[in-house]
């Protein structure tokens, strides 16, 4: 038992560690290209504008404006 605890310990340690790693052939593509001067991809972008539209503008807009009148008063659903 005292022994599987360190070589579970390894085992997690590498795996986080090769996941973290950027393998590949080095290319990358425009879509996984950086947007300049940010942390984070094109493919991203379009990703988190879809998400945005399904989950976020019904309430905060399309353009994150808010459409709340009363933002404070629960609704009917309870949400």
């Amino acid at each position: 038992m005292a022994r599987s605890i360190p070589v579970t310990l390894f085992v997690v340690i590498a795996a986080q560690l090769v996941g973290c790693s950027e393998a590949g052939s080095g290319a990358t593509s425009a879509s996984q290209a950086k947007v300049p001067g940010r942390w984070y991809t094109s493919t991203q972008v379009a990703t988190g504008e879809v998400v945005f539209q399904g989950h976020c503008a019904e309430c905060h807009g399309d353009q994150a404006q808010g459409l709340a009148a009363d933002w404070r008063q629960k609704l009917d659903d309870g949400s």
